[in-house]
């Protein structure tokens, strides 16, 4: 073990500079993959689903801002609560005041009682404006909601009329098997004609041998008739 260790000691920098070149590398690769994922041109199909999702994000964005006018609405709301019964209260100080005969206390309640209603005022006048505002845009988010549906849905019929049209053109522009049934056709018939030709050649030869096998007979014939006559 020990020499293992004396042995392998000696190549550690080597290693470790390889292990280093290694990674180094691999990162290289790996930026040079996205990168050039990132700059491939993008595809109308991939185009539309990103603005469908940037368009869904907006509205999700503007929901959330439509939520937090909506609670501060309701605050408003309260604080108008508040006021008013602010005034109502110092109404009732004035009541009691005058009916005291306390000229001072009736005053300093009058005073009271117009600034919790000009606040009330004030509270009032900002919560309509709020009111319209909550409107109008509760308006523009439902029309912006039912666009990006409707974009999304549009996207979704057109990506199926897209695979269909690729798929009838993949279909429309190859031949199928008919020219593959052609070919073979063709074939077939060449090889046809080839045998019949093989065969009438060799119908020609066995002729030949046949009239060559007569020519001997007769000659064999006639040699031995003489050879019996003699």
């Amino acid at each position: 073990m020990l020499f293992l260790v004396m042995l392998t000691l000696p190549l550690l920098p080597l290693i470790l500079f390889l292990g280093l070149a290694l990674a180094i590398a691999l990162v290289i690769f790996l930026w040079l993959t996205l990168r050039n994922k990132e700059a491939a041109p993008a595809t109308p199909d991939r185009r539309a689903e990103a603005a469908i999702r940037e368009q869904f994000a907006k509205v999700k964005a503007a929901e959330s801002r439509a939520a937090e006018l909506l609670a501060r609405q309701e605050a408003l709301a309260e604080e108008l609560s508040q006021a008013e019964h602010e005034a109502e209260k110092w109404q009732k100080v004035i009541a009691a005041a005058v009916e005291a005969k306390n000229e001072n206390d009736v005053r300093e309640a009058v005073r009271q009682r117009m600034e919790a209603q000009q606040k009330a005022g004030h509270i009032k006048t900002a919560l309509d404006e709020s009111a319209k505002t909550l409107a109008g845009l509760k308006e523009q988010l439902r029309l912006a909601k039912e666009s990006a549906q409707q974009s999304e849905a549009d996207a979704a019929v057109l990506r199926a009329r897209l695979e269909s049209a690729k798929i009838r053109d993949d279909l429309a522009g190859s031949a199928g098997p008919a020219k593959a049934i052609a070919d073979l056709e063709e074939e077939t018939i060449k090889a046809e004609g080839r045998a019949e030709a093989d065969e009438e050649i060799g119908g020609l030869e066995k002729g030949k041998v046949a009239a060559a096998q007569v020519d001997i007979d007769a000659e064999v014939e006639r040699l031995m008739g003489r050879q019996k006559q003699g």
